[in-house]
C-alpha cells in the first residue's frame, strides 16, 4: 500500500490511520493489530517516505495502548490529540506531557 501511495501521492504529510472498531461497523470484531506490528508499519511508511511527514490519527490509543510514546521514535512526526470525529481520544494534557517528555516540540 505504502508503495502504491507513493506512485499516486505527492502531498508533503500523509495521514496513518488504524482500526479503531465501532460496534455496527462491517470492521467491528476484526482482530486488532499488536502494538508492535503498528510499529513497524510506521517505520516502513518513514523508510519509504523519509521526505514526508507522517501524522497518526485514529486509532491509535486503542492499537498502540501504552505504546503510543513509540509512535514519535518509529517516525510519526505529528498526531492529532483530543477527540475523533466518530470516537473520543485520550486527553490533550496527557498527550502534550507525553510530548513533552520525550523532547519533542509541542
Amino acid at each position: 500500500m505504502a508503495f502504491e501511495i507513493k506512485n499516486l501521492c505527492t502531498t508533503a504529510a500523509i495521514p496513518l490511520n488504524f482500526l479503531n472498531q465501532i460496534e455496527g461497523t462491517r470492521t467491528y470484531g476484526r482482530p486488532k493489530l499488536r502494538p508492535l506490528e503498528v510499529l513497524k508499519i510506521i517505520s516502513v511508511f518513514r523508510f519509504i517516505f523519509p521526505d514526508r511527514k507522517l501524522r497518526m490519527g485514529g486509532g491509535r490509543e486503542v492499537n498502540l495502548r501504552d505504546l503510543q510514546p513509540l509512535m514519535f521514535l518509529a517516525g510519526i512526526n505529528a498526531t492529532i490529540t483530543g477527540n475523533y470525529l466518530t470516537t473520543t481520544g485520550k486527553d490533550t494534557g496527557e498527550d502534550m506531557r507525553m510530548i513533552s517528555d520525550l523532547g519533542l516540540e509541542v
